[in-house]
């Protein structure tokens, strides 16, 4: 359980401005994170559908060291015990969250995705005033990543046309570390699916780049 929390959790929102999204979000046997730029979704022990305080659930999770035991209380709270440890935690409304869902048309191949992200990642530009520059350009045969002072590329196959992958999206798909085997495409967002059935959602950067030899 510890290990599928700590991949849902990059795509948590760290802030405040809409509280449902500090949340883990439990449905059907699986358990899903947002921030509104990420979705992180992934099989799980079924429980129920609960929305539960994302950081809490986490700590509460930790201190069990082992698998716990976790039911929905008559007060519709969320309890959690092991041995001699017991937390009971507060739930959000569950409709609230805007539960994200896999769209987009099967890419053929994608292969080497996270060779090429870990050398063109360095070469990312920090500058917001840039937004086409804060992410990595996926152009036919190869993928382009510049900081406005240097332009790197290397070959990678790709075949959906222009894509701006960005760097949040970048640094979750190198913090998991693990090569996708389905791509998903559409308008405006790449799915990554991976072997154990969880999948990262990551909405696309707009605006274009300028012409690259």
């Amino acid at each position: 359980m510890q290990s599928i929390l700590n991949l849902v959790r990059g795509s948590v929102s760290t802030k405040d401005f809409v509280p449902v999204l500090q949340c883990f979000h439990i449905y059907n046997g699986r358990i899903q994170g947002q921030n509104g730029r990420i979705a992180i979704d992934a099989p799980f022990p079924d429980m129920g559908d609960i929305t539960v305080p994302a950081e809490r659930f986490l700590k509460a999770v930790d201190a069990c060291d082992g698998e716990p035991k976790i039911s929905v209380t008559e007060e519709g709270k969320l309890s959690i015990k092991k041995g001699a440890f017991r937390a009971v935690l507060p739930l959000h409304d569950h409709t609230a969250f805007p539960r994200a869902e896999k769209t987009g048309e099967v890419l053929a191949t994608c292969d080497g995705l996270i060779a090429m992200l870990r050398r063109l990642r360095p070469f990312i530009s920090e500058d917001a005033s840039r937004p086409w520059a804060l992410g990595i350009l996926l152009r036919a045969d190869y993928a382009y990543a510049t900081n406005n002072v240097i332009l790197a590329r290397t070959p990678f196959e790709w075949s959906f046309g222009d894509i701006i992958l960005p760097v949040y999206a970048i640094d979750e798909l190198l913090r998991i570390g693990e090569e996708p085997t389905v791509v998903l495409v559409d308008d405006t967002a790449l799915t990554f699916e991976y072997k154990s059935g969880a999948w990262l959602r990551a909405q696309l950067l707009t605006g274009g780049w300028p012409a690259v030899e």
